[in-house]
């Protein structure tokens, strides 16, 4: 139970430790930069070989993930005068897609309270490590939530949608004795999802460095987007 609660915290302690990171740059700039650089090795080497080892098909999750990033990435190239409404684009894929990494969350700290096999998607531990797991590979993960959010949503859009992924942890967690029956329809398909997801996460973690002609210009424009809201 105390893994749950502190898993749901994180959504809105955050946010505050944000607001207070603000009026320290060069600690913001670096926070933020160990946040990205974190959920890249989470992705690469935690949830993209998770979700290879869940998939019945391998070759194809491969091709899936690689399509994920590559899309939005040629799509920047091609209409580069569009280049923010695409990357917006791909913000918005990878907050809905860790919409569905939440309720596995949820999911994945119900079995361990209930003692059952877990069958997190992207997360393979045993449950007597589980509940950790998920909340340290979650700190850095709704630090990019809340980044990502104040790049296309207004400040209290944002904290609506925050709301919304507590809400879908408690549904995860409400679930879990159901999961295993639905699991067995949707877990490829799921495989599949989070093979795309992973892929368009992967382009936002990159995105700087992908237009670096461009980042000083995104990163002014993000920094404003905030203060104008918190004003």
């Amino acid at each position: 139970m105390f893994f749950s609660l502190a898993t749901l915290s994180l959504f809105f302690i955050i946010p505050l430790i944000w607001d207070r990171l603000l009026s320290r740059p060069k600690i913001f700039y670096w926070i933020r930069f160990c946040v990205y650089f974190i959920l890249g090795c989470l992705v690469l080497f935690h949830i993209f070989p998770e979700i290879l080892e869940h998939s019945p098909n391998r070759p194809l999750a491969i091709g899936v993930f690689v399509c994920g990033f590559v899309a939005f990435t040629a799509v920047e190239k091609l209409f580069s005068w569009r280049h923010q409404a695409v990357y917006r684009s791909a913000i918005f894929l990878s907050i809905f897609g860790l919409f569905i990494h939440t309720f596995l969350d949820g999911v994945g700290l119900s079995f361990f309270h209930s003692h059952s096999h877990h069958s997190h998607s992207t997360l393979g531990e045993s449950t007597s490590f589980l509940p950790v797991t998920i909340f340290l590979h979650k700190v850095p993960e709704v630090f990019f939530i809340w980044d990502g959010l104040l790049k296309i949503l207004s400040r209290q859009k944002s904290w609506l949608v925050m709301l919304l992924f507590a809400f879908v942890t408690l549904v995860g967690i409400g679930l879990s004795t159901w999961w295993g029956e639905f699991e067995l329809f949707l877990g490829p398909k799921l495989m599949l999802i989070q093979s795309f997801i992973a892929g368009g996460i992967f382009h936002v973690i990159l995105e700087p460095f992908l237009h670096k002609h461009d980042r000083g210009h995104v990163c002014v424009h993000d920094h404003d987007h905030v203060h104008d809201d918190l004003e």
